[in-house]
């Protein structure tokens, strides 16, 4: 697969997957591309499925002898806000619902994660 250097111009190296993960009983195994995107209390709908979409084409990249299946997906995470002096999150109920739209329309399988920091997704789309 090739991939961009650090700065994020021209040219491309040749890359790895983001995570790779095998079976040890069988032949199997998994590769992932991975996109991050940072939550505001304003975020678009359509942004979300961009990354999605991007980390699946990254996916696509990848050789098919490297993996049995092949992953694009998604980090979501809100932006650390200060609130009364306590760091948290700014999303609304309205807002993680949107997100839980968004993951049931444009992923395969998708997972919220619940924490003191607010919640994250992992939401993912398999190369078929």
């Amino acid at each position: 697969m090739l991939k961009r250097k650090k700065q994020r111009g021209r040219p491309y190296k040749n890359g790895r997957c983001d995570l790779w993960v095998a079976d040890v009983d069988s032949p199997c195994a998994w590769a992932f591309e991975f996109k991050q995107y940072f939550l505001g209390p304003r975020f678009q709908n359509d942004a979300l499925k961009k990354q999605l979409d991007a980390a699946y084409s990254d996916a696509e990249q990848l050789s098919w002898e490297e993996a049995d299946h092949r992953f694009g997906g998604i980090i979501l995470a809100p932006q650390k806000t200060e609130i009364n002096g306590e760091w948290g999150h700014n999303l609304d109920e309205d807002a993680v619902e949107r997100v839980d739209q968004m993951c049931r329309n444009d992923a395969d399988v998708a997972f919220r994660v619940s924490g003191p920091s607010g919640p994250i997704w992992l939401a993912f789309k398999e190369v078929k």
